[in-house]
């Protein structure tokens, strides 16, 4: 873990976050136990986007709307003249070509310098190359009037430019939740500009990576969006009827296998391998699964995975795993293409609609949730969004994995939610089933050393042989009072 921030503020931000989180979760099933399913999720999803609704106008009123744009990166196909932008930054005496040469690391430095034109050194060239130009991209703002004297701004870019921060509370909101892929696109439009024979100019995006499927940014923004859209609708309906049927303190700890579905698909969708210790954390996530129903190990080795398997709230919650895990790719392009705001927004907009749709064909009444449990769809759609809003926030604090880690401690503020708000009952098996669970997800997110994740997986499992031995006598107790429950 050398390396990763560790922000006082930032460690508080992230807390909030879990913690809000939860409060989402619990406010989720006030609502489910007084309405119907697809009513209470609509308002929930109305208030979401009204917090979302206000970013978007506070952005707007401070002179930064939202933009949609190809995704900001350059590819090694998009360098059109190799040779002639190495020549440029060989012996650079325009201000934007001192400025990138000054910016390459002493390997790519040489490269420049080296190269003659050789089919040989042409591939290694191109892409350190690539490398830099998008660190660069993806850096601070680049444009200066002196840097950038003598070159012709398009039209494209100088409608962005004009859309720059340009007052106090721009930079604040910017600095809240910054719209850091906008200034990165704004950064590639300048770059194509001062480059025009070098660099391609191409900002149409090739859908799920197809280059046949080639779309403007709107129709291929609009394209994600709608699947996404779907997709986190079908997700919040399974969340809802988890809520609805299950304690919260039982289900809710199955999304610790979020992680565990994201192998594979970032496998598929990325081509993206997990390191083989990685898998330490997919075992102690199933044995914390398993761990949840201890008592029925008694009945045979299976019993425990059957209830798992039978349990609705529980597969529920294992469909929204996997459901997030096949729309944390597409939102990461859709972020990519806006902003986080921006496509806060637009997914919360579209599960309003989806959800008004829905009620209109089932003929739910959704003023029912307005007269029943108005304070607690309020609640669930604001800390849902504060949610989201304050890991954005912490980004600007803590590594996002440190973030993302501390988030997903919250299944262990769910089960003792559960307990002391819903009075939910065998509390002990769950609480230590989810730390074990929790301990699967660090081991998932956190960046660590095949060393330390195997010492981590020792520690978790010599922690709940402990727990569990500290509790037989409990669970042996509950065993025998359900028997005699079930005789008399």
């Amino acid at each position: 873990m050398s390396g990763l921030t560790l922000s006082p503020i930032g460690l508080a931000l992230a807390a909030a976050t879990s913690v809000s989180n939860v409060f989402a979760d619990v406010s989720r099933k006030k609502v489910m136990a007084r309405c119907e399913l697809v009513a209470a999720t609509f308002w929930v999803r109305v208030f979401a986007a009204l917090v979302f609704t206000a970013a978007i106008v506070a952005y707007m009123i401070a002179g930064s709307p939202p933009v949609i744009h190809a995704t900001a990166s350059v590819a090694a196909s998009d360098i059109k003249d190799l040779p002639a932008l190495a020549a440029k930054l060989k012996q650079p005496s325009d201000g934007v070509s001192k400025y990138l040469a000054g910016r390459l690391s002493e390997t790519n430095r040489q490269l420049v310098a080296d190269y003659r034109g050789n089919p040989a050194e042409t591939g290694p060239l191109s892409e350190a190359l690539v490398g830099e130009l998008n660190k660069i991209i993806k850096g601070g703002m680049i444009y200066t009037e002196q840097r950038f004297a003598g070159v012709n701004l398009s039209a494209g870019t100088q409608k962005l430019m004009a859309q720059r921060p340009q007052s106090k509370l721009s930079d604040l909101l910017n600095h809240v939740l910054p719209l850091s892929e906008s200034r990165a696109y704004l950064n590639l439009l300048l770059l194509e500009d001062a480059y025009p024979r070098e660099i391609a100019k191409d900002h149409h995006s090739a859908l799920f990576g197809i280059t046949a499927l080639s779309a403007s940014p709107w129709v291929a923004f609009l394209a994600y969006l709608f699947i996404d859209v779907i997709l986190i609708g079908l997700a919040q309906v399974l969340l809802m009827s988890a809520l609805q049927i299950s304690p919260m303190s039982l289900c809710i700890p199955f999304m610790a296998f979020t992680p565990v579905f994201l192998i594979p698909t970032s496998f598929i969708v990325n081509g993206e391998k997990p390191l083989w210790f990685k898998l330490l954390g997919v075992g102690l996530i199933v044995v914390g699964s398993l761990a949840m129903h201890r008592k029925l190990f008694s009945e045979g080795w299976a019993a425990p995975i059957k209830v798992v398997i039978r349990e609705k709230g529980s597969r529920y919650i294992l469909l929204v795993a996997f459901i997030l895990s096949l729309t944390n790719p597409i939102e990461k392009r859709l972020v990519t293409m806006s902003d986080p705001a921006t496509n806060a927004f637009s997914y919360c907009l579209g599960l309003v609609i989806l959800f008004a749709v829905l009620a209109s064909i089932r003929r739910a009444d959704l003023r029912v949730v307005m007269r029943t449990a108005p304070q607690w769809a309020v609640l669930a759609g604001v800390m849902d969004a504060a949610a989201l809003l304050l890991q954005f926030l912490t980004y600007a604090y803590l590594d996002v994995v440190i973030t993302v880690s501390i988030k997903r401690a919250g299944i262990v503020l769910s089960v003792l939610s559960g307990w002391l708000i819903f009075r939910e009952r065998e509390i002990t098996d769950k609480l230590i089933a989810a730390s074990v669970m929790l301990g699967g997800v660090l081991i998932l997110y956190l960046p660590l050393k095949a060393a330390d994740a195997v010492a981590l997986t020792g520690l978790v499992l010599v922690g709940m042989g402990v727990a569990l031995y500290a509790t037989r006598q409990r669970v042996t107790a509950s065993a025998k009072a359900g028997e005699t429950a079930v005789k008399q």
